[in-house]
């Protein structure tokens, strides 16, 4: 489950950047960030409401989800898609990929995340790839 996950991330990570170049060249980043957030929450809606456990709704759960909402996805997502504008598609991905990593070093700095042998593994392999990636490719047509 979790190779096939893995995979299915994989491309949804590149169509994320890949898509949008063309729509980046009409449109404004905004308004191609807001048309996929709403497309891509439309198909899950469903699934939300149904499988959603009742809560108690506070203030504070209030502004905790529209913080995560606006701060953590629509803004983050923003810049990534306005990114693609300035730099490749390859960078870019490139460059996303340190997310993981980055959320793990804050956790362990802020909440005092205790990290575990599997998980360094991980951040080691984040770093691997974006070194591997970062090589200098010979074109065989040389």
């Amino acid at each position: 489950m979790g190779l096939f996950f893995g995979i299915c991330a994989g491309i949804a990570g590149a169509n994320c950047t890949l898509i949008p170049i063309k729509l980046l060249n009409k449109y404004d980043p905004r308004l191609v960030c807001g048309w996929a957030m709403l497309l891509g929450s439309l198909p899950i809606q469903p699934i939300v409401v149904i499988d959603t456990p009742h809560i108690n709704i506070n203030p504070t759960l209030i502004f905790e989800l529209i913080f995560i909402t606006i701060v953590g996805t629509m803004i983050a997502y923003l810049f990534y898609v306005a990114s693609l504008n300035y730099l490749e598609p390859a960078v870019t991905g490139t460059l996303s990929s340190f997310e993981p990593l980055t959320a793990a070093i804050l956790s362990i700095s802020f909440l005092h995340l205790k990290l575990t042998f599997v998980e360094v593994i991980g951040g080691l392999l984040i770093l691997m790839m974006a070194f591997v990636q970062a090589l200098p490719q010979k074109n065989k047509l040389e």
